[in-house]
């Protein structure tokens, strides 16, 4: 399933995902909320946790629940 997640990531001086999201050696500007597309792997109703997989570098999170957006399978054709 298809979804859009917020979180907060190492932003570097220009608003992009740094630290240890980063191959380049800038340093740490700031930390932000970023809201990213993303495929829900797993979803843990127990523990309000969804596993999310990042569609554009691959990376997998464990977000909250709320900070997940599930995008309706009609919005997408």
């Amino acid at each position: 399933m298809d979804c859009t997640y917020t979180k907060k990531f190492p932003i570097d001086k220009y608003n992009r995902p740094g630290g240890f999201y980063s191959l380049s050696d800038l340093p740490i500007a700031k930390y932000a909320e970023l809201s990213r597309e993303g495929e829900v792997v797993t979803i843990d109703h127990e523990k309000n946790i969804c596993t999310v997989k990042d569609k554009e570098k691959d990376w997998e999170f464990d977000i909250p629940l709320e900070d997940v957006i599930i995008k309706d399978k009609y919005e997408q054709a």
